[in-house]
């Protein structure tokens, strides 16, 4: 007999392998699904490119603006940190 899966919301009895309530439609989420996401060819790639995209922008954003501002700073962290994740997740995954 295979597994059911209980929604929290309404009670129903769902299959193990769905990924929704098929009563009410309450989504059935794995706290480890983001995890598996993120290690993905696609969310890799987007990471590197993200990442060098922000990274750059927030270089040009600084030079035009002349100075110490906010934007061009949180623009350079977070494509450094982009491409932090990128070459970290290829050194795991190697």
């Amino acid at each position: 007999m295979a597994a059911k899966r209980t929604c929290p919301k309404c009670g129903a009895e769902n299959p193990a392998q769905a990924g929704a309530c098929l009563r009410c439609g309450f989504l059935f989420v794995d706290p480890g699904d983001l995890l598996r996401v993120l290690w993905t060819e696609p969310a890799l790639r987007a990471a590197k490119w993200g990442g060098l995209a922000a990274f750059v922008l927030g270089l040009a954003l600084l030079f035009l603006l002349h100075g110490s501002h906010a934007i061009p700073a949180l623009l350079i962290f977070g494509g450094a940190l982009g491409g932090f994740w990128h070459f970290y997740a290829r050194m795991k995954r190697a």
